[in-house]
């Protein structure tokens, strides 16, 4: 069984960075600062235990197209298991996960940004999502 997702205290919104490099969560989870909380998820299991514990509080998940610890096709197909109010962020999305988006995403947006993409411009676009405006 795997560690699930606890809220603590006035409950954060819950953003799920979906990538095998702790680097790149932490790099996100630092410059989100307390918007948000971060966490990593490294297989699909976790993904889903930790949406569902989390689904009052409109999670939002990042997917590393580069460095995926679950595979976007994988996410797309969970679609449906997504809570209404979760929202999909696709971070370094290729035309590839360009089509498999728009199949699974009729009925809510994901969103994609480049490849180029720094974990400073993702943690930029988190806040922007949740409403919060950046500390700088």
């Amino acid at each position: 069984k795997y560690p699930t997702a606890q809220p603590l205290g006035p409950a954060l919104p819950m953003v799920f960075v979906a990538t095998r490099d702790r680097k790149r969560c932490e790099g996100i989870a630092e410059q989100v600062g307390d918007a948000a909380a971060v966490q990593q998820i490294e297989d699909v299991v976790a993904f889903l235990d930790n949406l569902k514990a989390t689904s009052s509080l409109s999670p939002l998940v990042v997917i590393d197209c580069v460095e995926a610890s679950i595979q976007p096709s994988t996410i797309a197909t969970l679609a449906h298991e997504l809570p209404k109010n979760s929202g999909v962020l696709l971070w370094g999305a290729t035309d590839e996960h360009r089509d498999l988006t728009e199949l699974a995403t009729r009925d809510r947006g994901w969103l994609r940004c480049g490849i180029e993409a720094t974990p400073d411009d993702i943690a930029a676009l988190i806040q922007m999502l949740l409403g919060k405006k950046p500390a700088h």
